[in-house]
């Protein structure tokens, strides 16, 4: 069983180190790079069982911002872990962390359990000690929405650019048949550290003409929480 992670990243020096060292449990990590100007191409070529190679190709946005083509990104992503010889194929974000009760669990389900697809729920977190949960409850508390984390190689998972925030994944066999890691398996989203970094994204979505009129995170998400005690690093 060969376990690979791919990670889109530019300009992540912050995240690349932790975000590699949460990974080390499994096979490798590949790295596809978009055109960092900071530290993170060098601090991920030096850690353990990562493969850093640089994914060039952008589209030009308003006011001379610029992103990558997410799906194409992605795709290069999955066919390199494919050529790697990856059995199970995990795309996470780098500013996510694996919670340590799913990193030893992890390989004992893609080895025992019949299915080609696996989902797990994200807290997405404000800071490093409050979460919103109603972005992994959106039905109702207690009832836990969950997202594609994993999926084996080969079974036909591609992306596209339908969404400017999140990748949908277009191909997904057997759909329904999937296996979902539920609390306290779960990962962690750091995507608003700090106000600087919230700030930071917001002027890139309305600036850039993605998302003119895109709103500050505590007022569409909902209440905050202290994070559970059952999360555990």
């Amino acid at each position: 069983m060969r376990i690979v992670v791919i990670a889109r990243t530019r300009n992540e020096k912050k995240n690349i180190a932790s975000f590699i060292q949460s990974y080390q449990w499994v096979d490798q990590i590949l790295v596809a790079d978009g055109g960092s100007e900071d530290e993170t191409v060098w601090l991920a070529s030096q850690m353990n069982k990562t493969k850093v190679r640089k994914f060039d190709k952008k589209i030009e946005l308003e006011n001379g911002y610029w992103k990558n083509p997410a799906g194409e990104h992605l795709n290069f992503l999955v066919d390199w872990a494919e050529y790697e010889g990856a059995n199970v194929i995990i795309h996470d974000d780098v500013d996510c962390r694996i919670t340590s009760p799913l990193k030893t669990l992890a390989r004992s389900v893609f080895e025992s359990v019949d299915y080609e697809m696996f989902y797990a729920v994200r807290l997405y977190l404000w800071g490093i000690e409050s979460y919103f949960p109603a972005l992994s409850q959106p039905l109702e508390d207690g009832k836990w929405e969950t997202s594609l984390w994993a999926w084996r190689a080969g079974c036909g998972v591609r992306f596209d650019e339908s969404n400017p925030l999140t990748q949908i994944c277009n191909q997904q066999p057997k759909f329904e048949e999937r296996y979902n890691f539920m609390p306290p398996n779960v990962l962690l989203h750091y995507g608003w550290p700090n106000e600087k970094e919230v700030q930071r994204k917001l002027d890139f979505y309305r600036n850039s003409g993605q998302i003119p009129n895109m709103i500050h995170p505590l007022d569409f998400a909902g209440r905050l929480s202290r994070l559970p005690d059952w999360v555990l690093l």
